[in-house]
């Protein structure tokens, strides 16, 4: 898939974009709790991905990945909602979906890459280039070990101790250099609209058909003035004569 659209092997940037222009998926994000990771809906030719942003980046993007690879990869069901245990569950579904979000997210030849530039041997990886490889590639310590063990750069017992010693916050805050933005840990609580949908609602508002407060929620915007004029333009002088819609 990487090679078809022309990806590269780095890290992916917005992957919530990137889902929605690539293929017709809807992409919704809303902090809603620790109950669920996220769900994947299809009906017909529709198809929408929710995923909570009560969880760190790293958390979020593996679990956008990991519900793509549902979809794509054909699960019959109508619904799927998942927290980490079903997702790293043992069952043929998920080994599949976790295959191809790690792969996706985190391509073998990107992270030979990253462990030459930060000149670590692949099955004897230091704690420090863990933390670097997390924060490069914006993934969870969970999905990156899963990831290294089936790309045979780190073995499985390796694995589970690295995951039982510590915590990830200490990991990162012991490696701060190689992890500046936190991504593992960091937890942002944004809102997001699928890009279709906010388009519409933006399009209607311009035409008088919907309110600016449907917009604005939306969005997650609460500085009403400026989208308004994000949305209508700039104000025009007092003696200018224009019709404009009136946000309700």
């Amino acid at each position: 898939m990487r090679h078809e659209l022309d990806l590269g092997s780095d890290a992916l940037g917005d992957l919530a974009s990137l889902i929605e222009t690539h293929f017709a998926v809807d992409v919704s994000l809303s902090p809603l709790g620790t109950g669920a990771d996220g769900l994947c809906v299809r009906s017909g030719s529709t198809a929408l991905i929710l995923a909570s942003t009560d969880y760190p980046d790293g958390q979020l993007r593996f679990t956008l990945a990991h519900e793509l690879g549902h979809h794509l990869l054909g699960d019959p069901r109508e619904v799927i909602e998942e927290d980490a245990s079903a997702m790293f569950a043992d069952k043929a579904a998920e080994w599949r979906a976790n295959a191809f979000a790690g792969h996706l997210l985190m391509p073998e030849r990107g992270v030979n890459a990253a462990l030459e530039w930060l000149d670590e041997r692949p099955g004897a990886l230091t704690e420090r280039a863990v933390v670097a490889l997390m924060e490069h590639f914006g993934v969870s310590r969970q999905a990156l070990v899963y990831q290294l063990n089936l790309l045979d750069l780190l073995s499985f017992d390796a694995g589970q101790r690295l995951q039982r010693d510590r915590s990830v916050a200490a990991m990162v805050a012991a490696h701060s250099d190689v992890a500046p933005t936190g991504a593992a840990t960091v937890t942002r609580r944004v809102h997001r609209a699928p890009e279709r949908l906010a388009r519409r609602a933006i399009t209607a508002a311009q035409q008088q058909r919907l309110g600016l407060s449907v917009v604005a929620s939306l969005l997650g915007r609460d500085d009403d003035e400026q989208l308004w004029a994000d949305m209508m333009g700039p104000v025009l002088p007092d003696d200018t004569t224009v019709t404009r819609p009136v946000p309700l």
